[in-house]
C-alpha cells in the first residue's frame, strides 16, 4: 500500500539516508523531500530518484503546512550548526546586535523551529507517525550541572513539546542518531587531517593524529 513520507532537510546527511533506505525498502511509497533551495544540485539530484523536491522554511510555518499536506509519516530533525551559521544569527553576532554565548539564541530559534514542525504536523488528519531525531536532555539529566549544551538541550524541548500536544502525543516518536560514519571518514568533525604514519611508528605502535 503506497504511503506518503515527508522528509524534512532532504538534502542533508540525515534527510538523504533516510530517503535511501526507504527507496530501497519501501518502493511503492511517494517520498516528498523539503528543502530551503529546491534549486540546489542536491536537491535536483534527488529529484532525479523520483522524489519530489519541495520548498520549505523551517521558520516559516505556513511553507510547512502547505508542505506537509496529506503526508502520512514525517521525519524531521533541525540543523543547530545550520543556524549558527545564519545570517539570523552570525550576522547579528558579527555585527553586534547579538552578545556571546550565541547558543542561546540558536536555542531559541532551534525551540521555535521544532515547534513550527510540530504545529505543522498536528494539522495533518492522514498522519499516522511523526520521527523526530533528537538528543538528550543534558541539562535535565545532569541535575542542572551543565546548562550550555544547547545543540543538545533544544531537540529534547522539542520532543516534550511534540509530546505535550494532544494531536501528537500518540503519533510523534523520537530517534537519537550516533556520530555519523561520513564525519569519521572526511575527518572533519575534529578538524582532524590526514597524516603519514611511517611503519617503524606502527611498529612502535603509535597513531599519529593533528588537528
Amino acid at each position: 500500500m503506497s504511503k506518503l513520507l515527508v522528509v524534512v532537510g532532504a538534502t542533508g546527511s540525515q534527510g538523504r539516508g533516510v530517503i535511501s533506505w526507504f527507496q530501497a525498502h519501501q518502493p511503492t511509497w511517494t517520498i516528498r523531500g523539503l528543502t530551503r533551495n529546491p534549486s540546489s544540485p542536491a536537491a535536483r539530484a534527488l529529484a532525479r530518484t523520483n522524489v519530489e523536491i519541495v520548498q520549505a522554511d523551517l521558520n516559516d510555518l505556513e511553507s510547512l503546512e502547505s508542505a506537509f499536506k496529506g503526508a502520512n509519516y514525517i521525519f524531521a530533525y533541525t540543523d543547530f550548526m545550520g543556524i549558527v551559521q545564519s545570517p539570523q544569527v552570525m550576522g547579528r553576532f558579527q555585527a553586534g546586535e547579538i552578545k556571546a554565548p550565541i547558543g542561546e539564541e540558536c536555542f531559541k530559534i532551534e525551540v521555535q523551529q521544532g515547534k513550527n514542525i510540530a504545529h505543522a504536523a498536528a494539522a495533518v488528519p492522514e498522519l499516522e507517525r511523526l520521527i523526530w531525531s533528537t538528543l538528550p536532555h543534558v541539562k535535565r539529566l545532569s541535575g542542572g550541572k551543565y546548562t550550555q549544551v544547547f545543540h543538545f538541550d533544544s531537540k529534547a524541548v522539542v520532543f516534550d513539546y511534540m509530546t505535550s500536544r494532544p494531536e501528537l502525543k500518540e503519533k510523534a516518536s523520537a530517534v537519537q542518531m550516533g556520530m555519523f560514519v561520513d564525519n569519521v571518514v572526511k575527518m572533519d568533525l575534529f578538524k582532524l587531517r590526514k597524516v603519514r604514519i611511517l611503519p617503524c611508528q606502527l611498529r612502535a605502535g603509535r597513531v599519529l593524529m593533528a588537528m
